[in-house]
């Protein structure tokens, strides 16, 4: 029996929620300085971020914030 994996996608206020910051531009500074994941186009003007590869980068910070 196989088992189904769901891929969970955030918009761009989830991400600020998760992360915990205000401003749409810290997200992207994020990305292009701090390896912050990329989104996903879903549409024309429609970006999403994998929710498991944000979660992986918010374990990353932590594991390195406890050294």
């Amino acid at each position: 029996m196989a088992t189904e994996t769901q891929t969970v996608l955030l918009d761009i206020n989830a991400v600020k929620r998760q992360i915990g910051v205000r401003s749409t531009q810290t997200v992207y500074s994020k990305m292009a300085n701090e390896g912050f994941p990329q989104p996903i186009a879903v549409g024309i003007r429609t970006k999403r971020w994998i929710a498991a590869e944000v979660e992986s980068w918010i374990q990353q910070r932590i594991a390195e914030s406890r050294c």
